[in-house]
């Protein structure tokens, strides 16, 4: 092993003391909002590296005198263990993971977190978020938990029923989403999304925001075409008399896209204009250019 050596410090401490001016470290540890600490390669989105908050703020700060970062941080640490939030456990285990890690290849670290006093309240926590145990944070938990001896040693009987969780995960056939759930085509049928009257027309609005996706053509038109049949059904049996009357020259029916249809979308809609040809109802369709 070698002396720990501290990093150059930068933005980082900055954000941290803007945080103690403001009475938000705890927003610091978690990463809610402006206070999130991070590098580009840290693993999860959206929440604070403890590595990089551990080396590039506690440290510094506890070399530059603040002997009572030490203090603070057992009180968040604690706070977040008692909050019971997955996101909150995760940020703690994954605290004493690093410094785990930092005590295996460094001396004379500036201080470091007794774990013992954390680990009742975090076994119980863990058991009672069994059923979150889709999160890859959850999984991430329990996986440290095995990890560090001080957990098996305090309880190795709740230790070996949460790993039982993670066998069970383990174990569990994978689910594949379609591509129709990851990428939803929304288009209500038994909605309008708007109607008026203009220039002695009734107008009728369809939107559709989907983008063509050519795996998801069929679906995509045929739920196009349900909604359409649906407008023109509201139309020919004149739903719309008791808000709007019936003295219109001309019904419009306004489709308007976000996204450009495809071949075969466009080629359905003149096959509707040329439907519609006989009848007061028109079809018009307005696409991005």
């Amino acid at each position: 092993m070698k002396d720990y050596q501290p990093v150059k410090t930068g933005w980082e401490l900055e954000k941290y003391k803007q945080a103690i001016k403001e009475g938000k470290e705890d927003e610091v540890f978690l990463g809610d909002g402006e206070f999130m600490i991070r590098h580009r390669e840290s693993f999860f989105e959206g929440i604070t590296d403890m590595e990089v908050l551990i080396r590039y703020c506690l440290f510094p700060l506890y070399e530059e005198g603040d002997r009572d970062i030490v203090r603070r941080t057992e009180n968040i640490l604690k706070d977040f263990v008692a909050s019971g939030e997955i996101n909150k456990l995760y940020q703690v285990l994954s605290y004493f993971s690093v410094q785990s890690s930092l005590i295996e290849h460094f001396t004379n670290l500036p201080f470091f977190i007794d774990i013992s006093v954390y680990l009742r309240n975090i076994l119980e926590n863990v058991v009672n978020l069994a059923n979150t145990k889709g999160d890859k944070k959850f999984s991430l938990i329990i996986n440290w938990i095995s990890q560090f001896p001080e957990f098996r040693e305090y309880d190795n009987e709740v230790v070996e029923n949460i790993l039982s969780i993670r066998r069970e995960l383990a174990n569990k056939p994978q689910v594949v989403p379609s591509l129709e759930e990851i990428f939803p085509i929304e288009l209500d049928p038994t909605k309008i999304d708007s109607i008026g009257v203009v220039e002695n027309h009734l107008e009728m609005l369809l939107l559709d925001s989907n983008k063509w996706r050519k795996p998801l053509e069929k679906q995509h038109l045929l739920k196009l075409q349900e909604k359409l049949n649906n407008y023109i059904h509201f139309i020919e049996s004149k739903q719309y008399v008791d808000s709007y009357g019936d003295d219109f020259t001309e019904k419009v029916i306004n489709l308007t896209f976000q996204y450009a249809p495809s071949d075969n979308g466009l080629a359905f809609l003149v096959q509707v204009q040329k439907v519609l040809q006989p009848t007061d109802i028109r079809l018009k369709v307005v696409v991005p250019e």
